[in-house]
């Protein structure tokens, strides 16, 4: 697949009411339209092959993102979201991913059913939600010739930050948001035993009045009723695992990229030693 081209869409306004937000939605299908018209006027290849977003030290992963990337995959198979972090990039890493929904995940998600049994028959795990595509990025003949420009240029400024050996800033904000979805994953843990709890609760209960009924059959006494049971003990439903996957797997992403850090971090030390003993 090749991307040849993008465009942004406009803003949305979170204070507006449930109307408000339908207008947006048609406004925006209306400047996606408009918009694709107008590459296709001056001879830009015009056809949707997915979207992008940028993204803050790789926490892109959230509800809103899989649910557009299902609705455009859905319409168009092999459409890819293309996600971009500038804050990586700044430090002399191009972090430019593209990412597809899984096929067990896109079938999980169309059935709606995240349970266990659902999750169990699909073979799905917590970091098949997506899957990566390799990207090849392509310069044209003009970036290129640019590019060899600036080569030879001797007045571009000095970037001596990116041999900066601490990695302290970068690491505290990922493992401030892998604490952040760990409190997540771990409330959706909470919600989730709470209703097994529950709900064993009222299968011991129930259990006991049947037998209770067995007995009091057998000496021919009047069965006891079991809606007294489920008004004492309301049942909680148990809550879908959805969440607690897209943290999983949003934390399976930072820990990732604390690895490239401290790898990063490894060979420039090494790097830095290598050049003290030379000069020693």
């Amino acid at each position: 697949m090749e991307v040849t081209n993008c465009f942004p869409f406009p803003g949305r306004n979170n204070s507006r009411d449930q109307k408000s937000a339908d207008e947006e939605d048609q406004e925006g299908a209306e400047y996606q339209i408009e918009m694709m018209r107008n590459l296709r006027d001056v001879n830009v290849d015009n056809n949707t092959v997915g979207w992008y977003q940028s993204t803050f030290m790789g926490s892109f992963i959230s509800p809103s993102m899989i649910e557009t990337q299902f609705a455009y995959q859905e319409n168009i198979h092999k459409s890819i979201m293309i996600v971009y972090d500038p804050h990586r990039s700044g430090q002399g890493v191009l972090s430019l991913k593209a990412f597809r929904m899984s096929a067990s995940f896109f079938k999980l998600y169309k059935s709606r059913e995240f349970n266990t049994a659902a999750i169990k028959k699909h073979g799905l795990k917590y970091e098949q939600i997506f899957e990566e595509i390799p990207i090849k990025v392509h310069n044209s003949a003009l970036s290129q010739a640019l590019l060899y420009e600036l080569d030879d240029t001797q007045y571009l400024p000095d970037m001596y930050d990116r041999l900066d050996l601490t990695i302290d800033p970068y690491l505290e904000k990922e493992l401030e948001c892998m604490l952040d979805c760990a409190d997540g994953l771990s409330t959706e843990q909470g919600k989730y035993m709470f209703a097994l709890r529950k709900d064993l609760q009222f299968q011991s209960m129930l259990q006991k009045r049947r037998a209770e009924n067995e007995i009091r059959k057998q000496q021919g006494r009047e069965v006891l009723p079991v809606d007294d049971i489920q008004d004492a003990i309301k049942p909680v439903p148990v809550p879908p695992l959805f969440e607690s996957m897209v943290l999983t797997n949003q934390m399976n992403t930072y820990c990732g990229q604390i690895n490239e850090l401290s790898n990063q971090a490894s060979n420039k030390l090494h790097f830095c030693k290598s050049l003290q003993k030379r000069k020693e």
